[in-house]
């Protein structure tokens, strides 16, 4: 479906190449695939398709020659950038992101009214002493569109890091309450006002899903 999306939109794009709208969209999916590419790296699945389809009606579009030369040299140079500086990242074990989603798992442990939900991420099986580490995340920030689902993983509680082997008993015990290795964690939402982005706080007992004052609170919470 993916793939059939990028080459119908493709395909309407060359047929309207010479309407203003279009060169203009043209001239801007580029960096819009930049930003998908320190997102997305690695998942070339994910990353062709829109790629080659920008880059198709980008030089089959009706701009002008002067101004494909000039972005095109301007968008490939930046790629080559993008990709050099994620890699020395990578490199320095500098991570953009803390978690890694080639590791996680979809099978996903949901509390009873599906405002939170229980992660696993696994590590690889090559790796010796495999780990697996549990977030709990706000699955009420969700997004539903027609055929895709956004999860919101931002904000997630690192929970417990346990040994594969070794096996971890959880379930949820209520909407609020999480029985993990035979310890019960609580999961609560507040608001803290005049904060910009999420925050979160731990200790032994307790796991407090702090937000900021604009994103939408879990059903049944005041």
């Amino acid at each position: 479906l993916y793939l059939f999306i990028n080459v119908i939109f493709g395909c309407l794009m060359i047929y309207t190449r010479k309407q203003v709208m279009t060169q203009i969209v043209a001239c801007v999916l580029h960096p819009c695939i930049m930003v998908a590419l320190v997102f997305a790296f690695g998942n070339w699945y994910l990353l062709i398709p829109p790629f080659v389809a920008a880059t198709v009606v980008f030089f089959a579009s009706g701009s002008s020659e002067t101004i494909k030369t000039v972005l095109g040299t301007l968008y490939l140079i930046i790629f080559v950038l993008e990709i050099l500086a994620y890699l020395t990242l990578q490199l320095f074990t500098i991570k953009v992101f803390d978690l890694d989603m080639n590791l996680r798992s979809p099978d996903y442990l949901y509390s009873p009214d599906e405002s939170y939900r229980l992660v696993k991420y696994i590590d690889d099986e090559e790796k010796e002493n495999r780990k697996v580490v549990y977030y709990v995340e706000p699955a009420f920030d969700d997004l539903e569109l027609p055929f895709l689902k956004a999860e919101m993983f931002y904000g997630g509680i690192k929970m417990l890091t346990s040994p594969l082997a070794a096996g971890t008993e959880v379930k949820w015990i209520d909407n609020d309450r999480l029985l993990i290795d035979g310890v019960i964690k609580h999961i609560s939402q507040s608001v803290e006002t005049g904060t910009s982005a999420a925050a979160k706080t731990t200790d032994e007992e307790t796991i407090l899903l702090t937000t900021a004052p604009d994103v939408t609170k879990a059903p049944g919470t005041n």
